[in-house]
């Protein structure tokens, strides 16, 4: 039965039910092509809305006016809803502290499993998002690599947001190179205004994100060309990727709104003597330009200066030199 005849129906019988009628549901079903028992139950619901009342077998209109009616109708609706909005409440408090209980249960006993490696861009994207939504206390982490696109740090600046908001603090360390690209300098100085504790480095080892200091999240070593996150529970780990992070916070320079100038130690700016101790380790270009975040042309570029500062014409001869000066030291 369409909401139509519905209505058609309930105006009808109400209108016997004014004039005293009597009437029977076989009579009404036919005038209106419905079953005999919906003519029933449309009865059966206007009685007890308080709309009509049946006495001897006959209806007759209630003794409240329909006006009186809808009203209370509308009140017991409200405090209806009421209700369910305060059902829902208690519900959703229950499942907040239910998730709670159950991830420290299920952190505790990851933690016995030491590692877990998690393969996939959107493996990883979601196990990121999961960790750190259940952070109580901090979160710390370390971004080294080539600058973020715009988009990529608008969407990273949202989930920061999200992470403040829920009482969280954050502190972070950034590579230098930028401080140098004007819109990736305005995420920063944005992360700094929404209370994050920031700071800058030449370089940085690896990206790490360490969630209330028992869950941290590294890159798996094992295959650097796929999308892999080793995700570390085991205390002892945790701990001294701790250290690692606050031996590079104690190194880290603090971000200032004054364009970004080298400082120098001896002769050699600060990304120059990043670019001769990775030069130590027997990186390539590609590899030292990964690590600083700046294109493999800055790097030739900053190589060529060096050695026209240092004096000398090749890398074993810029390596030499910089260990006589105790440039690396």
């Amino acid at each position: 039965m369409s909401k139509n005849v519905e209505r058609d129906v309930t105006q009808y019988l109400y209108g016997l039910a004014l004039n005293e009628d009597s009437w029977v549901p076989e009579e009404v079903a036919r005038r209106f092509s419905v079953r005999p028992e919906r003519i029933r139950e449309i009865a059966l619901s206007m009685e007890e809305l308080g709309l009509i009342s049946s006495a001897g077998g006959a209806y007759r209109v209630a003794g409240a006016t329909p006006e009186a009616l809808i009203a209370r109708i509308v009140d017991e609706e409200r405090e209806s809803l009421l209700r369910r909005v305060r059902e829902n409440e208690a519900f959703s408090s229950r499942m907040n502290m239910m998730a709670t209980t159950l991830y420290e249960l299920f952190r505790e006993k990851q933690s016995a499993a030491g590692t877990t490696v998690v393969t996939g861009r959107e493996r990883v994207s979601e196990v990121l998002e999961e960790v750190t939504s259940f952070a109580s206390r901090e979160i710390i982490s370390m971004h080294p690599g080539s600058t973020p696109s715009r988009q990529m740090l608008q969407e990273g600046m949202r989930r920061n947001r999200q992470v403040l908001d829920q009482g969280v603090s954050m502190t972070c360390i950034h590579l230098l190179s930028m401080h140098r690209v004007p819109y990736a300098d305005r995420h920063l100085k944005e992360l700094q205004d929404a209370g994050v504790r920031l700071r800058l480095m030449p370089t940085l080892p690896f990206r790490m994100i360490i969630v209330d200091s028992s869950v941290a999240m590294v890159p798996a070593p094992d295959d650097p060309t796929s999308m892999a996150l080793l995700i570390v529970r085991d205390p002892h780990t945790v701990r001294l990727l701790l250290q690692l992070f606050n031996f590079c916070w104690v190194s880290a320079v603090p971000r200032t709104d004054t364009p970004c100038e080298e400082s120098s130690v001896g002769e050699l700016s600060t990304q120059q003597q990043a670019v001769l101790r990775l030069l130590a380790t027997g990186r390539t270009d590609e590899g030292i330009s990964r690590e600083l975040g700046i294109s493999t042309r800055t790097l030739r570029r900053v190589m060529a200066d060096l050695m026209s500062r240092l004096g000398v014409t090749s890398r074993f001869e810029a390596g030499v030199e910089s260990q006589m000066r105790g440039l690396l030291n």
